[in-house]
């Protein structure tokens, strides 16, 4: 019956199945891992969200826990969003923890207090992560956006310098904080124009521009344009197929559906259908949509990082004055 094993021929068969058991159980173990990693976080979140406002006596009662547990608390709170509690456990953790602990966590508890308002604190907090690690990127990212909030002309100059220094202070930031300033100013929209044009001119500068020159109803010129979808929201869809023509390739005219949904748009127009275009404002980084466009990401501050998408949409006005008629 030996002739049935092929093992008894073969010697390479033992090594085979050895090779094959053995990506079994890998392959196994790592579903599991998933599976059980799920499992954990879908067990916090669910008792996390079992808090309410007034659960002060349980949140009390988690104040025994070691500063892990409760850094841990405290991160499960900020992925739900609920950010004024992540600021008490953080809080609750840093007075428990040792110094290096401690500086890792005075990043996370800077955020948490952006995200609920308290910018003095978010001040005092990300100045002393950074008097003990001053080339934390992420750290003086966020004391740049506090800077900002605060109008801390110096502060603004001093995170932008050691940006610089780090080599993580591009076009985008630089002509960013220069663009609010000016925009802010008391400037006439002719000097505001003017003075932008000082500034690198990335595409959120150019998208500056081209607002400012539409409220005067003034024309932008080629150069002065963005890419498509930076300001497709900025003008009617006659302006938009004049711009098509006259200044955008295919290149620069963006992504493939809003292309697309323009031209339904026009079409749409041409033959008096009532349909218009609605306009969505994604992140590129967070992937967070929001119905206005926004320079910086309210959600992970990210800036510059908005993309401009469209979809055709029935105008409910057009058809209520057909019924009308």
């Amino acid at each position: 019956m030996d002739f049935l094993f092929i093992d008894a021929r073969d010697p390479i068969f033992g090594l085979i199945i050895l090779v094959l058991s053995v990506v079994v159980v890998v392959i196994f173990s790592y579903f599991w891992g998933v599976f059980s990693r799920k499992s954990k976080d879908a067990s916090i979140d669910k008792f996390l969200a079992k808090f309410s406002q007034d659960d002060s006596k349980i949140i009390e009662s988690l104040s025994s826990l070691d500063s892990p547990e409760l850094a841990v608390i405290a991160t499960g709170f900020a992925k739900l969003g609920d950010w004024q509690k992540a600021a008490n456990f953080y809080e609750k953790a840093i007075k428990k923890a040792g110094h290096d602990e401690k500086m890792l966590l005075l990043g996370d508890l800077g955020l948490a207090y952006i995200k609920t308002g308290l910018l003095k604190n978010a001040k005092d907090c990300l100045e002393e992560l950074l008097g003990a690690k001053p080339r934390d990127e992420k750290a003086l990212f966020h004391l740049l956006f506090v800077y900002e909030k605060l109008k801390d002309k110096a502060g603004i100059k001093s995170c932008l310098d050691a940006l610089f220094a780090l080599g993580c202070c591009d076009d985008d930031l630089r002509a960013y904080i220069g663009a609010s300033e000016l925009l802010s100013a008391p400037l006439s929209t002719g000097d505001k124009i003017t003075a932008l044009k000082t500034l690198p001119q990335t595409a959120l500068v150019k998208r500056y521009i081209c607002e400012l020159k539409s409220k005067n109803y003034e024309k932008p010129s080629a150069d002065e344009l963005p890419p498509l979808q930076m300001c497709a929201d900025l003008f009617d869809l006659d302006t938009l197929s004049e711009f098509w023509s006259e200044f955008f390739t295919d290149e620069q005219s963006g992504c493939e559906n809003l292309k697309f949904s323009i031209k339904l748009a026009k079409l749409a127009k041409e033959n008096n259908l009532g349909a218009k275009l609605e306009f969505k404002y994604t992140c590129t980084a967070c992937k967070n949509e929001l119905p206005l466009f926004f320079a910086r990401c309210p959600k992970c501050l990210k800036i510059a990082s908005v993309k401009l998408d469209a979809t055709l949409r029935q105008d409910e006005s057009f058809s209520q004055q057909k019924g009308d008629m």
